[in-house]
C-alpha cells in the first residue's frame, strides 16, 4: 500500500508505504490502515510546520496513531513514511541551549525530507547532482525470511520496534525518494544477486 498527499497550493508533501506482514485480507487491511492513518494525521498540519523538531515530533505521533489503527485490524505491517518540506519557508532548528535558531531562507528548489520507518521496508534518496543513492532507513536484516524486523500492529509486551528510526536529508529539484518493500529492496543487495560489492560496482561503472 502506497499513499501520498501533495496539495496543489504547496511544494510540501506527505507520503507513506506499508507492507502488510503475511498474506491475505488481514495484512492488506493492516497496510491500508497504517497509510491512511499516517496521512490523515499529518495532512492537516502540513502547511504549519516551521521547525524541524516540530515535524519530527509529529512524525512520531503519526506513527503511534497508525499503530493504534493497525492493532484494530488484528494484523501487522512494516512501514516507512515522511514529509517533504520546502526550505523557502522559514524552517528553524533547535540550538544546544534550547532556543530556536531560524535558518536563512533558501533559494527555490531546496527541500528537506524527514522520514520515519519501522521494520524492513526501505527508503532511498537519489541525488541528481552527485548521482549517488543513499539509504535513509535503519535496517538490520534477519536470516528468517518470515521476520519483518519490526512492525506496526503490536502493543504491550508484544511491542516490536526493531529498526525504528528517523532521518533527515536535504533534497534538490529532480532528486528522487524511492520507497520500497523488502521484496524490492533486497534485490538491490549484491549478496541477493550472488555478487560481491566489487563486482556490482564494476557492473554499474560500465
Amino acid at each position: 500500500q502506497v499513499c501520498s498527499y501533495i496539495p496543489s497550493w504547496s511544494q510540501r508533501a506527505v507520503f507513506a508505504l506499508a507492507d502488510g506482514c503475511g498474506w491475505g485480507p488481514v495484512s492488506k487491511r493492516a497496510a491500508i490502515a497504517a497509510c491512511t492513518s499516517f496521512l490523515s494525521t499529518l495532512s492537516p498540519k502540513l502547511e504549519f510546520f516551521t521547525e524541524v523538531n516540530e515535524a519530527q515530533d509529529w512524525l512520531v505521533y503519526a506513527l503511534v496513531m497508525a499503530n493504534t489503527k493497525v492493532v484494530e485490524t488484528s494484523g501487522s505491517t512494516t512501514f516507512v513514511g515522511g514529509l517533504i518540506l520546502d526550505l523557502e519557508s522559514p524552517i528553524t532548528h533547535e540550538t544546544v541551549d534550547g532556543t530556536s535558531a531560524p535558518q536563512q531562507t533558501q533559494t527555490s528548489g531546496h527541500f528537506l525530507a524527514v522520514v520515519v520507518s519501522i521494520g524492513d521496508s526501505k527508503i532511498f534518496h537519489y541525488s541528481k547532482n552527485t548521482r549517488t543513492l543513499s539509504e535513509l532507513t535503519s535496517y538490520s536484516p534477519s536470516r528468517n525470511v518470515n521476520d519483518p524486523c519490526g512492525r506496526l500492529g503490536t502493543n504491550g509486551e508484544d511491542l516490536d520496534l526493531r529498526n525504528i528510526g528517523i532521518k533527515f536529508v536535504k533534497c534538490h529539484d529532480e532528486d528522487m525518494l524511492l520507497l520500497m518493500s523488502d521484496g524490492v529492496g533486497d534485490n538491490l543487495l549484491p549478496s541477493f544477486r550472488g555478487k560481491t560489492p566489487a563486482q556490482t560496482a564494476e557492473e554499474l561503472s560500465t
